[in-house]
């Protein structure tokens, strides 16, 4: 894997995509040379929205940001935004429950480990 390095983005850089309403939900946003990160409220809960910052052609002529974000570079982004310590889920909702407009992982963040781990028996 090749190195990459997380870069909090100063908030008058980024502000105007909340149209100046702080009640919008983009709370902090990171970059690198290969990655965008935009950390999300939904009231009490906080997710981050990850994209590679390289975009591809669709078939159909559409300009969509290019897909291949492997696990590591997931974990490695978690742990350079801050989030070392907590537990991030990424859901696969229901077919009927599918939103899919962009190549953007959405990982969550939760306020508890889950009951369930790897690296202890259910």
């Amino acid at each position: 894997m090749i190195p990459f390095k997380m870069v909090e983005v100063p908030i008058k850089d980024w502000a105007h995509i909340n149209n100046g309403n702080e009640n919008l939900d983009v709370v902090q946003v990171f970059k690198s040379d290969r990655f965008l990160v935009q950390v999300r409220r939904h009231g009490p809960v906080m997710r981050l929205c990850v994209n590679k910052v390289k975009n591809t052609p669709t078939p159909d002529g559409k300009i969509r940001w290019a897909d291949g974000i492997t696990w590591d570079e997931l974990q490695e982004i978690k742990d350079q935004c801050g989030y070392q310590d907590k537990w991030l889920v990424e859901y696969y909702p229901p077919k009927n429950r599918i939103v899919n407009v962009a190549n953007i992982r959405h990982l969550w963040i939760m306020d508890n480990e889950p009951p369930y781990t790897l690296d202890r028996p259910v």
